[in-house]
C-alpha cells in the first residue's frame, strides 16, 4: 500500500501550544480554521474527536489522535447561539500519542526518544494513512498474521500477529451479551484454518456447540453422550482437601493417614494378620487399634496417596481414630484405644464425604463407583495432543457440572495440573496449545474456604500463567466480569481485546492491568457497539479500535425472544 505524504501545506491546521508526557494541546487562534476541506479527493474533518494528526519535529515524525476538545472557560460562560453565529471562538484540542514513524520509509516505531516542541506544525490526516502504517509494521513474525479485524472508518482489513496476541496470554472482555463469545469463535475459526496450534476450549455454557463438527472434536462431562470422566485417583491430597474441606487440627491429619493406609493395603496385608482388616461389603480397611507400630510406621512413612478405594474411606477414618492410652509405658510399640473424641470430631467430614459419594452426578465426573465405561480424560488428551496432523479442536463442555462444593473449580484445577506437567515435559514445543476459557470468572477461584474460613489453594492455573508460555502453553481468557478475575491473573495477560464495558469496577480492573500508554482510550469503551473492540498489548505499537469480522460459526448466545412476530 502506497502512503501519501501527510505533510502537505494544505493539511496544516495550526501549531502545538503545550506538550506533556502523554498528550499535547493544539490551540486554534481563529475558528475559521475549523471548516471542512478537500485535498486529493479526500475529505478532512479536523474538529472531530477521533481524527488523526501528524506532527513533524526534527528527525522524528509522530502520529497522534484527537481524544478531547474544549473551549476556554471564559468563552464557555459567554457562549450563546447568537454569539456562536457572529463571534469567533478558540477551541483547544487534546491529542494523544500513538507512535512515531520514519518519514522516508514510513516504518512505524514504538520507541519515543524525544517529543515535539511548542510551535511545531500540526497536520490533519486520515485513518487510511494510519492503517497503512500499521500494515507496514514488519517484525520477526512475517507469516503469522490473523486477518479477522477491520478498521472502523474504512473497513480495511487489519493484520495482527498471532504470536504477539497469544505468546504472552490474552484476555477478551465484555460487559454482557455475546460479542466476546463471538470474538472467541472467530479467532478459533481462523486458528483452525491456519493450523498453527492445538486448541483446547473450556465451554461452561454450551455456547460453542455450533462450531463446525468437521473440525470440532468435543466431549461433555456429566452427559450420556460423548462422556469423559476424571478419576478421583488423579487428585493430589490438596485437591481432596479442597473437595472434602477437613478441619486442619482435628480432621486433616486423620484424613491424610486414612488415605495413606488405603493406598498401602496390599503392603499392610503382607505384615499383619487377616483379623487386622475389615473386609466385607466390598470394603477393605485396616484397624489400628492395639496394633504393633514398627512395620506400620515403615510402610506408611514412605506411602503415597494413590490407587486407593474411596468407598472404604469413611470406615478407615473411624478405624484410624486411636490414641495412646494411660498404659502407654507398658507397650509403647503398640497403638492403643479407640479415640471416641476424635470419632465425634470426624462427623462433619464424614457427612461431606458421604454426601459426595452418594451424588450420582458427581459419581459420573469422578468415577467413585468404578463403574464408568466412558473415556478417561487424560487418555483423551493423549490421543488429541499426540496427533500432530489434526486441525480439530478439543472442546470440553462443563455446562452440566454441579455448582455446589466448588466441584467445577477443583475439576479444572486437576486438568490445569496435568497440562502443567505436560508443558514442563516440553510436549507443546513443536505445536503449541492455546487454552480458550469462556466465562473464566467461573473457573479461576484462587482459594476455597470452609466453614471455619480455612483456605485451600487451587494454584495450578497460577503456575501455568506465570511459567508455561515459554513451553508453548498459552491462555486466552474470556469473561464478562473482569473485576472477578484475580489481579495476579490479569497482570499476566499482555493482550486485551476489550469490547463494551460499562461497569466502573470492570473498567478499573482493565485499567489497573494495562500500562499507562494510551490508557485514556479506555474512556471510549462505553460507546462501543457490537463487534467493535479496543485491542491493546505490550508488544504492539499502539492501542487499536477495530471491528471483528463475521464468523461462520456464531455461538449460541442469543436470548430467547419474549414475543415472536408472525
Amino acid at each position: 500500500m502506497k502512503l501519501n505524504n501527510p505533510f502537505s501545506p494544505r493539511n496544516i491546521i495550526w501549531y502545538v501550544s503545550e506538550v506533556s508526557a502523554w498528550e499535547i494541546k493544539i490551540h486554534f487562534p481563529d475558528s475559521s480554521h475549523l471548516n471542512r476541506f478537500y485535498n486529493h479527493w479526500k475529505t478532512y474533518h479536523w474538529w472531530l474527536v477521533w481524527s488523526y494528526v501528524a506532527i513533524e519535529w526534527e528527525t522524528k515524525w509522530f502520529l497522534w489522535k484527537f481524544v478531547k476538545v474544549s473551549l476556554p472557560e471564559k468563552e464557555r460562560k459567554d457562549l450563546t447561539e447568537e454569539k456562536y453565529k457572529n463571534l469567533d471562538f478558540h477551541p483547544v484540542w487534546y491529542v494523544e500519542l500513538l507512535f512515531s514513524f520514519d518519514l522516508i520509509t514510513f516504518n512505524p516505531e514504538k520507541s519515543i526518544n524525544n517529543f515535539p516542541s511548542v510551535w511545531t506544525k500540526v497536520y490533519v490526516t486520515d485513518s487510511e494513512f494510519y492503517i497503512g502504517l500499521l500494515n507496514k509494521n514488519k517484525d520477526e513474525f512475517e507469516n503469522d498474521k490473523i486477518s479477522i479485524w477491520e478498521d472502523l472508518d474504512t473497513s480495511d482489513t487489519i493484520e495482527l500477529s498471532a504470536n504477539k496476541i497469544f505468546q504472552r496470554h490474552c484476555a477478551i472482555v465484555w460487559t454482557t451479551w455475546w460479542w466476546k463469545s463471538y470474538t472467541v469463535s472467530k479467532i478459533i475459526e481462523e486458528l483452525i484454518w491456519k493450523e498453527w496450534a492445538k486448541i483446547l476450549l473450556l465451554d461452561p455454557t454450551w455456547e460453542f456447540e455450533n462450531l463446525d463438527t468437521k473440525i470440532n472434536k468435543w466431549f461433555i462431562f456429566n452427559s450420556s453422550e460423548n462422556q469423559v470422566f476424571l478419576d478421583y485417583n488423579d487428585f493430589l491430597f490438596e485437591d481432596l482437601c479442597a473437595l472434602f474441606r477437613p478441619a486442619w487440627q482435628s480432621q486433616l491429619p486423620l484424613l491424610e493417614t486414612s488415605l495413606k493406609i488405603l493406598s498401602s493395603i496390599e503392603e499392610l496385608e503382607k505384615v499383619y494378620s487377616k483379623d487386622s482388616f475389615l473386609d466385607n461389603w466390598e470394603i477393605k480397611a485396616f484397624n489400628k487399634e492395639n496394633k504393633e507400630k514398627k512395620e506400620y510406621n515403615r510402610i506408611i512413612g514412605t506411602s503415597k496417596i494413590w490407587n486407593y478405594d474411596i468407598k472404604s474411606l469413611v470406615v478407615q477414618l473411624y478405624l484410624s481414630a486411636v490414641y495412646e492410652s494411660a498404659d502407654y509405658w507398658k507397650k509403647p510399640e503398640n497403638f492403643w484405644d479407640k479415640d471416641k473424641n476424635a470419632v465425634s470430631y470426624l462427623q462433619s467430614l464424614i457427612f461431606r464425604i458421604q454426601t459426595l459419594l452418594s451424588n450420582n452426578e458427581v459419581d459420573k465426573i469422578f468415577n467413585f463407583s468404578k463403574t464408568n465405561k466412558w473415556i478417561w480424560i487424560f487418555d483423551l488428551f493423549n490421543d488429541y495432543l499426540g496427533d500432530e496432523n489434526s486441525n480439530r479442536i478439543l472442546r470440553l463442555d462443563f455446562s452440566n457440572i454441579p455448582e455446589e462444593q466448588r466441584i467445577k473449580e477443583i475439576l479444572v484445577n486437576s486438568i490445569w495440573r496435568n497440562l502443567l506437567i505436560r508443558a514442563k515435559n516440553k510436549d507443546f514445543i513443536k505445536k503449541p496449545l492455546i487454552i480458550f476459557i469462556d466465562e473464566a470468572h467461573l473457573f479461576l477461584w484462587h482459594v476455597i474456604k470452609d466453614e471455619y474460613w480455612i483456605e485451600f489453594e487451587l494454584n495450578a492455573f497460577e503456575r501455568i500463567a506465570k511459567e508455561c508460555r515459554k513451553y508453548g502453553l498459552y491462555l486466552c481468557l474470556s469473561t464478562q466480569r473482569p473485576r472477578d478475575i484475580p489481579e495476579w491473573i490479569l497482570s499476566q495477560m499482555w493482550t486485551f481485546i476489550v469490547h463494551r464495558l460499562i461497569n466502573d469496577k470492570d473498567k478499573s480492573a482493565i485499567e489497573n492491568a494495562v500500562s499507562n500508554y494510551n490508557k485514556s482510550f479506555l474512556s471510549f469503551l462505553p460507546s462501543l457497539w457490537k463487534w467493535e473492540a479496543l485491542i491493546m498489548w505490550v508488544e504492539f505499537l499502539t492501542t487499536l479500535f477495530l471491528k471483528i469480522q463475521k464468523t461462520d460459526n456464531p455461538p449460541k448466545s442469543e436470548s430467547p425472544q419474549l414475543f415472536k412476530p408472525n
